[in-house]
């Protein structure tokens, strides 16, 4: 649900961006900050995987 209430803050803010950079340049920063991201969530995947390797242990889904 915060991820649905919070795309219209995107979508005025790629407007604003368009409207005075052009769309080119903001779909160029965009997709930068689309690549930064998934570096970013690339890094946090080993901590992740062993947070919810025990949630599923826990829960039968898998054994150790």
């Amino acid at each position: 649900m915060s991820f649905l209430s919070v795309t219209p803050f995107g979508n005025l803010l790629g407007g604003i961006l368009g409207d005075r950079i052009g769309v080119t340049d903001t779909l160029i920063i965009a997709g930068i900050v689309c690549i930064l991201g998934s570096i970013y969530f690339s890094r946090q995947l080993p901590a992740l995987k062993k947070i919810v390797y025990k949630i599923y242990e826990r829960k039968g889904i898998i054994t150790s």
